[in-house]
């Protein structure tokens, strides 16, 4: 994820000189999310399973 902002709000992010808003940031759960969706585009891709966290007896 490029050029993502953190915390506006508070300040908390970098502004680069000559620039007025920040850019550069990283943040974990953007990255975190953009992985499980690649992940999930492979799984279709390769007819897998959807994978939940909680399945009922049928699932096992």
């Amino acid at each position: 994820m490029l050029h993502s902002q953190y915390h506006r709000p508070n300040g908390w992010d970098y502004v680069p000189a000559g620039h007025q808003n920040p850019f550069g940031e990283a943040i974990q759960w953007g990255d975190y999310h953009l992985r499980e969706l690649a992940l999930y585009v492979e799984r279709l891709a390769d007819n897998g399973p959807y994978l939940t966290f909680f399945s009922t007896l049928g699932d096992a």
